[in-house]
């Protein structure tokens, strides 16, 4: 353990304005508090939310900005206070870096629903200081956003569980997913969905992939491992579905009523219409995954140890 340091520098990737370039950029990390971990990154995943601020389309971006949120690197100080984490320890770092730890959702160990948490970059700090991501060489958190990697697992494959892996993993354990020899739908091949092919295969599921771009065909089936691809454009294509994926009879064997699950947040309203096979006591319940629980996170961490091959893409940090 240390005593509290002061800040060193920090050689990280910027965008200076919306046009998405990266450029060499320096700053001050905070000094390592008493609660705090700091660690060395050594990858950083690469997910759209970074392009989306890079870029400024959500008209909120604070540059220069540094983005990265799935990180994944070595421990190289803890503060006087901090118990759980040593040098050296292998962690993860994902899209928060920070909450009021004393509503009833973080109580609760439900960090990712307090009104005040804060993004891992491009947020505002508690201390006023707008945050940094992962595109650096070093960061500095809080102990309670901090997971640990189990020894044995590769930091490369580590690093995009911390957004990418838990936002999929999460409603497939909540929704009971984990069922062998059940078949399973994923519509979309991108960060998100290349991650749910891998768990529902690591799963024991039946998968299809439904995608608009036939391109994605090697992809999904030589690539990640699908069973199945639909290009969802071809009518008959999609007549296949009735035959590929019973969703009647998956949705009785795993539930009451017919559910479908959205891992995403809406930025319009939108109606949804009950399909004419739907029975009169079926109904849909819609879902919103903001992101990840603290603890489902160490779950994702130890489930994946048993397949080294769940996580195919990331950056690795170098000056």
């Amino acid at each position: 353990m240390a005593a509290e340091s002061e800040s060193c520098n920090c050689s990280a990737w910027a965008a200076n304005d919306p046009s998405g370039v990266l450029s060499p950029h320096s700053f001050n990390r905070r000094a390592v508090r008493h609660d705090d971990v700091s660690l060395r990154i050594t990858h950083c995943g690469v997910c759209y939310a970074d392009v989306q601020w890079t870029r400024n389309l959500h008209h909120d971006s604070v540059y220069p900005l540094v983005p990265g949120h799935e990180i994944a690197g070595v421990v190289t100080e803890v503060g006087s206070d901090v118990k759980g984490f040593k040098p050296g320890d292998h962690v993860a770092v994902g899209t928060y870096i920070n909450s009021c730890r004393d509503c009833d959702n973080c109580n609760n160990l439900l960090e990712n629903h307090c009104s005040n948490f804060v993004f891992t970059f491009n947020g505002v700090d508690t201390d006023g200081t707008v945050t940094k991501g992962g595109y650096s060489t070093h960061i500095v958190v809080h102990e309670r956003y901090c997971y640990k990697i189990p020894d044995g697992y590769p930091l490369d494959k580590a690093a995009p569980l911390a957004c990418a892996g838990i936002t999929v993993y999460t409603p497939m354990i909540r929704h009971n997913m984990n069922q062998p020899g059940k078949s399973l739908g994923v519509i979309g091949l991108g960060g998100l969905g290349h991650m749910a092919v891998k768990f529902g295969k690591a799963f024991g599921l039946n998968v299809t992939v439904l995608s608009t771009s036939e391109s994605k065909r090697d992809e999904a089936i030589n690539l990640l491992g699908a069973d199945n691809f639909v290009v969802s454009s071809d009518k008959n294509q999609m007549e296949v579905l009735n035959i590929l994926i019973s969703f009647k009879a998956e949705c009785e064997t795993t539930y009451n009523r017919p559910q479908q699950v959205h891992i995403s947040l809406p930025y319009v309203r939108f109606q949804l219409k009950k399909h004419k096979c739907t029975k009169e006591q079926s109904s849909f319940c819609n879902r919103y995954c903001l992101y990840y629980f603290v603890r489902e996170t160490i779950n994702i961490a130890e489930f994946c140890l048993l397949f080294f091959s769940l996580c195919l893409y990331y950056v690795r940090i170098t000056k």
